[in-house]
């Protein structure tokens, strides 16, 4: 049987009663008598761990807003006057052996009752730690309802971002490659603790084999453009002469991304199908120039979005990630994780269909990557040059001579946009944004990266090593 509205039906036949003379001169909340039931716990409680400054961090929560019911179920409440918020310890009972929620304390976190559906914590939180938030309701007579489903967050500790940095890796922005050569493989070997780049590469990509097939994935969007931004065949070179030390059988090695054949040589990529030579691949067409078949029979849903699988990237058993530093206008910015739009048939789905306003390319970024994120063991990106505006099809605007080497796609678009945010601020430019500005909803952020964050494919908190 479906719940009387209590609230509204007894109210109502209060006035009516008042109407008619019998109840004049009576209080209506005396015929209702005192509100002694608490509210219904509140519901939707989540939340995110947010990295800022210098290795500050923030839980930001929101739960949705209350149903006015009570602890019966009724809609009795009249108002809900705010909130709690309570805050646990995810610690072992020595008793049964088990990790379980613990409250800090019996008082609320907050010192003056929450009026809106959100709430940010900058007390206690420690990486690689887990703490719970409940919250509770209190309606108009200061009645505090049951406290919600504990949301659990984990600290992670910060993600190692490898920086290597060199002015002679470039002149007047012509790459030299052997100086990027001994970048890259002084940042492989600190960011794997080995002593050789063959223990290196051994340590990355377990049971290493002849038979074993790695995919290089590149980014050529510029290469229409004369000059333009893209992956540099330098930095893929210095990357492949290191796994030729290895017991990979060099034609297991395909480097490739989904644009023409004419784009990817216009970023100096002369497309090959060797048999004792790495590949390089195109995979924009149904069957590609050598008769090779570029997308599966195999398909993925990404938020309601069928799309095919590269058969390339369902076939390697290992990818590495070579993104390029840029802006992006319609997801803030391009690289590690925008990178893999690439590996389904039909990226351009994702960029805001028939959404108003637009999500900015969100969540299809962070739910692609996911799909092969098993596959990814490094990312190298290429921030040599960089682009801060015009992105994603333009030239170089600034000089880092930088590569940046790092495990975690989240981490590293962090990185990313704080180094292109430096930049748009020099310039007076206004800042990219990981989250949508209400006032400016036509300009592009890149809420990607949390959404990434939240989906559990990095970390947002990040540690900047510097490689000499």
């Amino acid at each position: 049987m479906k719940k009387v509205d209590r609230r509204k039906f007894i109210v109502s036949s209060a006035k009516g009663a008042a109407g008619l003379g019998i109840l004049a001169g009576c209080n209506q909340r005396e015929l209702l008598g005192p509100d002694v039931r608490p509210p219904s716990k509140p519901k939707g409680l989540e939340g995110f761990v947010d990295f800022y400054g210098n290795n500050n961090r923030r839980a930001i929560l929101s739960w949705t807003k209350h149903d006015l019911t009570d602890i019966l179920g009724y809609y009795s409440e009249i108002e809900i006057k705010g909130y709690s918020i309570y805050k646990y310890r995810y610690v072992l009972n020595p008793n049964s052996n088990t990790q379980e929620y613990q409250l800090i304390s019996e008082d609320p976190i907050n010192s003056s009752l929450v009026k809106v559906l959100t709430y940010t914590d900058e007390s206690e939180l420690t990486d690689n730690k887990q703490y719970g938030y409940a919250i509770t309701a209190i309606d108009a007579t200061d009645n505090e309802s049951p406290k919600s489903e504990i949301y659990g967050l984990k600290v992670r500790a910060p993600s190692k971002i490898y920086k290597v940095t060199d002015p002679g890796a470039s002149n007047n922005y012509v790459v030299n490659k052997d100086v990027v050569k001994t970048m890259f493989n002084a940042a492989l070997l600190k960011l794997t603790e080995k002593q050789s780049v063959l223990e290196a590469y051994n340590t990355l990509f377990p049971n290493l084999s002849s038979s074993t097939k790695i995919g290089i994935k590149i980014n050529t969007l510029a290469g229409f453009v004369t000059n333009g931004l893209s992956t540099h065949p330098e930095l893929v070179d210095a990357i492949i002469d290191g796994l030729k030390q290895t017991a990979l059988s060099i034609e297991n090695i395909i480097v490739y991304d989904d644009r023409k054949e004419s784009i990817m040589q216009g970023a100096k990529y002369t497309l090959r199908n060797d048999s004792n030579n790495y590949k390089i691949l195109s995979t924009f067409d149904e069957t590609d120039k050598f008769g090779n078949k570029n997308w599966s029979d195999t398909t993925i849903t990404i938020s309601g979005i069928v799309q095919r699988y590269s058969k390339i990237t369902e076939d390697v058993d290992y990818i590495i990630n070579v993104p390029v530093l840029k802006n992006h206008s319609s997801a803030g910015v391009t690289f590690a994780l925008k990178n893999f739009f690439g590996i389904v048939n039909r990226p351009g789905d994702f960029h805001a269909p028939d959404q108003n306003p637009k999500t900015w390319c969100d969540p299809y970024i962070a739910e692609v990557y996911k799909v092969v994120a098993d596959k990814v063991k490094l990312i190298v990106g290429d921030a040599l040059f960089g682009a801060h505006v015009g992105g994603p099809s333009t030239t170089p605007r600034f000089l880092l001579n930088t590569l940046l080497l790092s495990t975690d796609p989240v981490a590293l678009d962090m990185y990313a946009l704080d180094l292109i945010n430096t930049k748009r601020e020099e310039d007076g430019r206004y800042k990219i944004t990981t989250t949508p500005d209400a006032n400016n909803p036509k300009r592009a952020d890149a809420r990607h990266i949390e959404t990434a964050d939240r989906l559990g494919l990095g970390s947002l908190n990040k540690k900047i090593i510097e490689v000499t």
